[in-house]
């Protein structure tokens, strides 16, 4: 049975997402908003702090902004430059793909690491951990390089969009 808050809800959700659309920036104003930077004030850069990770900064003495595993603050950044924002999606795709292989990775070792712990026969239990490492290693090695990749791709992204900007 529906009740009139849970009618309410629904109703009111396309308008919500409408609103948020209609609010958001254009990627003409970001272009806008491109032109009438200076390199001294717009120009991004990635950094690393020992508590907070990779940032990105703004200005050659912007405040820092966090940049995060899925790098959304460093996408909404370089929208202006389309060549920037397709490297800068192309990295997030990169480090979910790490991100994911990484988690199979680590549950399929440990489920083949937990059958062999389970079975009598010492060569069952030999191949099995075996197979276990070999997975977490062919895995994990593919998973660090799509990160890898992605870390490029996020430099490849800051480096357009700072060659767009004014000097």
């Amino acid at each position: 049975m529906l009740t009139r808050q849970t009618v309410f809800i629904v109703a009111a959700l396309p308008l919500f997402t409408a609103a948020l659309f209609a609010q958001g920036p254009t990627l003409n104003d970001a272009q806008t908003t491109l032109r009438n930077c200076t390199y001294e004030t717009c120009a991004l850069r990635l950094s690393t702090r020992v508590l907070s990770g990779v940032t990105v900064s703004r200005g050659l003495n912007g405040p820092h902004e966090d940049f995060g595993v899925a790098g959304g603050v460093l996408r909404r950044a370089v929208s202006a430059v389309p060549a920037a924002r397709s490297e800068a999606e192309a990295g997030h795709r990169r480090y979910v793909r790490g991100g994911i292989f990484g988690i199979v990775g680590t549950v399929a070792s440990a489920g083949l690491a937990l059958l062999a712990s389970r079975q009598e026969n010492s060569d069952s239990r030999n191949r099995n951990l075996l197979i276990g490492a070999g997975v977490m290693a062919g895995v994990g090695l593919y998973g660090s390089t799509q990160i890898a990749r992605g870390d490029e791709s996020y430099s490849r992204a800051i480096w357009l969009y700072n060659k767009e900007i004014p000097r």
